[in-house]
């Protein structure tokens, strides 16, 4: 087929030219890369060009700037001319649209609206189209001072959109697709859910994660049950996938319960919302406990709202605020869907009560969008309100712990903390983090220790093994100091097999060697974790279990460097404090320390690699990292030094307007860690610069920003890592990056080599499985010359077409590629088989594989149990699960790196011992197949296929000529 671009312009559509040559230089692994800026230029370059000095942020996934003010103190006006303000401000966007990756301002940006606040400030908010179309989390906004100067603009703006605007399904299509999705997802039947009308819109995949991706046009569908279910479900507008979907249900705590749920229908209450059994004006006490707490708390949240920031109630239009108490799912929780907040038994705490609203507040401002750091700081704005109105009203009539409310000091934990079992390995590096564990009815149950690991060894291999602790049968009583390693176990923390003997009796034995500490490791389930029973009373070591795979690390790395752990359980701190517990009087206690977030193993810091969670776990980690701007706010509050940063206080009514303003004025839907930062430093700049009046929501003399305060919170925002980037969080690339040699021993002896630098070498293309040869996109593998990743040379490679709409114009379709024909002479070596590719492909749906023909016979799948490194990655979806893909259920190399749309390259090393004879001919075949629609735009590259042999020496040549017994195999067309 004929080609009008090159692989690193289609790579280029998901990493900019910044990017992609930090990538060719080898500087940055694609897995790993984050996206430049636009245009290139330093902030200092910018200021340059714009004759005023400027701070300049950027958004990780798109490299378009999303913050640009004017430094502090300086009087300068980013607009030039005259004119209304919007007339300055699209000036200045056209002017600068390179920063942003504009193309047409009047086209792309839509004035949505102007507001004003204290400071005399005025704020555009600006609604980014694509061909008239909204652009999801599309939004820039314009700040002018009291003087009227353009001083900064904010927001995320979706650049290098290239996307259909003309759906191929309809709106009601979208709609059923959404709702099935839901259902499915939720395990539920679709009974009790309804859509929203969709919405078309453009939707930039991997926006909130901060990774590349593309932009792609979809039907956004709200889902919802009006209780417990609420999905906001991203349908493309093309083919009818579930591209994605955010959460619309926002939680107050994030806890693990298993056994049951009362499927009620809607899960809302029956008589919502026509018949309440409380009305503002009814008395309080209503004769409900559970209902007075809400009801009390839900006044407080408004009343403080109202008084700090002049807002009528969540949508600032004085809404009515619908609560429900008492609820019988879903529990223990406590949740707003998008009508009502409601609570199970127990959990309707003043400051739950007041982290719900917030979720409502922040819904009607700033819009956080629920995942990865966004939905972080969604959660982090929760759990500020609600400590924040906890900390400062005493709600009589109620049960609400505001006492003792001393400081606290640096990183301690509070005594009204009560720890879960955990065991944290701190080294090695490679099995480093928090484990799964499992407690003991034996021994103390409230202990912290930290010390090396020691593998048991009783000598008494007849009890089961070495290292189960039991010794001799059958009293299973071990001598003190009898171990064969007492000495090295002794003052150290063992760790002990399960098996033969009971619990106790194996911390027994290891208390009576040394022995201070002891980790059962499970011997069954994999990842299942045990409570242990027995008892003893003379043992006084603690004592904890951790899962099979995590003990099997454990005694693996003990093999050959040292194990360094803490074990802890219902051990409580120093400070007899309950300042800074989010939700100490939920029955079980608080489940978040925003003083000292690891306290409950959520970071307090960017770069606290051991909680800080990377995966998709809890949306990307909302309930844990939370913990960084949660620790930001108290610190900023009360004052102290961490992270060798010291942070001067400037009280509750301070901290808490800057927030504020920050989430009206400054943050929007897509902001991160970083965009907060530079919200908040802009906000305080801007309470300095006006003189701003700030009051206090509890009724005390209003209070003034100064300098100062300015540089605590720039202080607060370094002491936590705010804009430092969690590079450990690299996703990893679909294929290993370390391949061995390709022998294990002796050396590798080349027979056929194929680099495609000068042609196709025999090779042939063809294709087969096509369903409509009138649609399907011409494509064949073909010899690319300009690879993706850097990599130099030619490969062969076959598209993945981003095309077809599953019914009229199908995909459909697979591309051959076969090799000459080798013959193995007798007698030879095995052949072993290695190639270099590259894997971008529509996950499960679209991918390729290798095949073999021996003698002539039928091409047949060369198993994962042939490669020993970086073998097939899965089986493709089955025609069964609706997928067209002549490859359909075969095991492929599929998908995209870790984070990205993209992929790296990488080796696969493959023996055909038992499937190819001596005497014996083959081909190979190299297929990647299609399914009706979608894909990336990518597709896979093969290069360097080598077939070889392990030789024990190097072949011998003289004068140029091999006169070695190694033979090579012929090669002839097929």
């Amino acid at each position: 087929m004929t080609r009008t671009s090159t692989a690193s312009s289609r790579v280029a559509r998901f990493l900019t030219a910044t990017a992609l040559a930090a990538i060719v230089a080898g500087a940055i692994p694609p897995a790993q890369a984050a996206v430049a800026p636009l245009d290139g230029r330093s902030a200092a370059d910018i200021s340059a060009a714009l004759q005023v000095p400027v701070s300049v942020s950027h958004k990780r996934a798109t490299g378009a700037v999303s913050f640009l003010r004017v430094a502090d103190g300086v009087a300068a006006d980013l607009a030039s001319g005259s004119g209304s303000r919007d007339e300055r401000a699209r000036s200045f966007f056209a002017a600068q649209r390179s920063l942003f990756g504009i193309r047409d301002v009047r086209a792309e940006l839509a004035l949505m609206g102007e507001s004003a606040d204290t400071t005399g400030q005025r704020h555009l908010t600006y609604r980014q189209f694509y061909r008239g179309l909204p652009v999801y989390a599309g939004i820039l906004r314009a700040h002018f001072d009291a003087a009227d100067r353009l001083r900064g603009v904010s927001g995320t703006f979706v650049p290098g959109i290239q996307a259909e605007v003309r759906p191929a399904i309809d709106a009601y299509y979208a709609s059923q697709r959404a709702i099935a999705f839901a259902a499915d997802r939720n395990s539920r039947s679709t009974a009790g859910l309804s859509a929203s009308l969709p919405k078309l819109e453009i939707y930039r995949l991997g926006l909130d994660q901060g990774v590349a991706g593309p932009s792609q046009l979809v039907w956004e569908v709200e889902v919802a049950n009006g209780g417990d279910i609420r999905e906001f479900v991203f349908v493309d507008a093309r083919y009818g996938k579930v591209l994605d979907f955010l959460p619309g249900v926002v939680d107050a705590m994030f806890r693990r319960a298993f056994l049951g749920f009362d499927g009620n229908a809607d899960n809302v209450p029956d008589a919502w919302p026509a018949s309440p059994d409380w009305l503002e004006g009814n008395a309080i006490p209503s004769g409900n406990q559970e209902r007075d707490n809400m009801l009390l708390s839900s006044g407080d949240v408004y009343t403080r709202f109202m008084n700090g920031f002049g807002r009528d109630s969540y949508d600032a239009l004085g809404h009515v605020m619908d609560q429900a108490y008492t609820r019988n799912y879903g529990c223990p929780n406590a949740s707003w869907n998008g009508n009502l907040i409601s609570f199970c038994p127990g959990f309707t705490t003043h400051d739950v009560t007041a982290h719900e609203w917030a979720h409502a507040y922040t819904e009607y401002t700033h819009g956080l969008i629920y995942r990865w750091q966004s939905g972080a700081l969604n959660e982090a704005y929760s759990d500020i309100w609600g400590e924040a109105f906890d900390l400062e009203t005493t709600l009589s009539g109620m049960v609400d712990t505001d006492t003792p409310n001393a400081g606290r000091t640096a990183a301690a934990c509070s005594t009204f903390t009560v720890l879960p079992p955990s065991v944290v390995i701190n080294a090695p590096g490679s099995i480093a983090g928090p484990k799964l564990a499992g407690t003991a009815a034996f021994g103390p149950q409230s202990f912290s220790l930290t010390n090396d690991v020691v593998l048991a060894d009783d000598g008494v291999l007849g009890t089961g093994t070495l290292s189960d602790g039991c010794c001799a049968s059958p009293s299973f009583v071990c001598a003190p100091n009898s171990w064969t390693n007492a000495a090295a176990v002794n003052g150290k923390i063992a760790i002990i097999d399960r098996g033969v003997c009971g619990f106790a009796i194996k911390v027994k034995n290891a208390q009576d060697q040394g022995a201070i500490g002891v980790i059962i490791a499970n011997n069954t389930g994999g990842t299942a974790i045990i409570n242990m029973s027995g008892v003893d009373a003379t043992i006084t070591i603690p004592a904890l279990s951790v899962t099979q795979n995590d003990g099997a690390a454990i005694k693996t790395e003990l093999l050959t460097t040292t194990v360094n752990a803490s074990v802890s359980r219902g051990a409580t701190g120093t400070d007899a404090s309950v300042r800074w517990l989010m939700g100490e009087d939920v029955a079980g206690g608080a489940l978040r320390d925003m003083w000292t977030p690891t306290c409950y193993t959520n970071p307090g810091k960017v770069t606290d690699t051991l909680q800080y969670v990377c995966s998709t776990t809890d949306n990307g980690g909302v309930h844990t990292n939370s913990g960084i701007p949660n620790h930001a706010f108290a610190l900023l509050v009360d004052g102290g030094t961490y992270n060798s940063v010291t942070v001067a206080p400037i009280g509750m009514v301070k901290a808490l307007h800057l927030y504020y303003r920050s989430q009206t004025v400054y943050q929007s839907v897509a902001s991160d860690f970083g965009d907060h930062a530079d919200a908040m430093e802009a906000s305080c700049n801007d309470f300095v610069t006006a003189a701003t009046s700030l009051a206090d929501p509890w009724g005390g003399p209003a209070q003034v920003m100064v300098a100062g305060d300015c540089t605590a919170v720039a202080n607060a925002m370094l002491a936590v890592q705010m804009r430092t980037e969690p590079t450990f969080c690299n996703f990893v690339p679909l294929l290993d990056q370390s391949p061995p040699a390709l022998c294990t021993s002796g050396f590798a002896y080349t027979t056929n080599l194929f680099d495609w630098e000068s042609g196709a070498a025999g090779w042939t293309v063809s294709r087969r499985g096509v369903v409509n040869p009138g649609t399907f996109l011409d494509r064949d593998w073909a010899i690319d010359g300009t690879l993706p990743g850097g990599r130099t040379g030619s490969a062969y490679w076959a598209l993945d077409p981003n095309a077809g709409d599953c019914v009229v114009d199908d995909e459909t379709g697979a591309l051959v590629l076969d090799s000459p024909t080798f013959v193995m002479p007798f007698g030879g070596a095995v052949p072993r088989l290695t190639f270099d590719h590259y894997v971008a492909s529509e996950a499960t749906w679209d991918g390729g594989n290798v095949k073999i023909s021996v003698n002539g016979g039928a091409y047949t799948v060369i198993p994962p149990a042939a490669f020993s490194y970086n073998d097939q990655i899965s089986a493709l979806s089955t025609v069964g699960a609706g997928n067209t893909n002549p490859l359909a259920g075969e095991q492929a190399w599929h998908g995209t790196d870790g984070g990205s749309n993209s992929g790296s390259w990488g080796r696969t090393i493959g023996d055909l011992t038992g499937i190819v004879a001596p005497g014996q001919s083959f081909q190979l075949r190299y297929e990647f197949g299609n399914d009706g629609c979608g894909g990336t735009d990518l597709g896979w590259w093969v290069d360097d296929v080598q077939l070889y042999t392990c030789q024990a020496a190097e072949p011998l040549f003289i004068d140029g000529f091999e006169v070695s017994t190694t033979a090579r195999w012929s090669a002839t067309a097929p």
